[in-house]
């Protein structure tokens, strides 16, 4: 997560465990974009790893928008209901 600070310090772990599922996909081939698991680390130039480093991190957003968007709909539900 580099530099990047949490707006919820609490959720560090949870942000942890989303980069590692979404590696895992990634190198399982069920992201959209599949990873391909390099070799040897000596063999992956800086380019190579910054394209993984961004198909991560987008995957990652992807996921955390879909959230969003699910516990949004759910709130305007429970409002609805009231």
């Amino acid at each position: 997560m580099g530099n990047n600070r949490l707006v919820i310090p609490e959720a560090r772990a949870a942000m942890k465990q989303l980069k590692k599922d979404v590696m895992k996909d990634s190198l399982q081939g069920s992201a959209l974009n599949p990873i391909q698991e390099p070799i040897g680390q000596s063999e992956t130039t800086t380019y190579e790893a910054g394209k993984r480093g961004g198909a991560i991190g987008g995957e990652m957003m992807k996921r955390l928008v879909s959230l969003a968007e699910q516990h949004l709909q759910q709130e305007q539900q429970s409002h609805k209901n009231q």
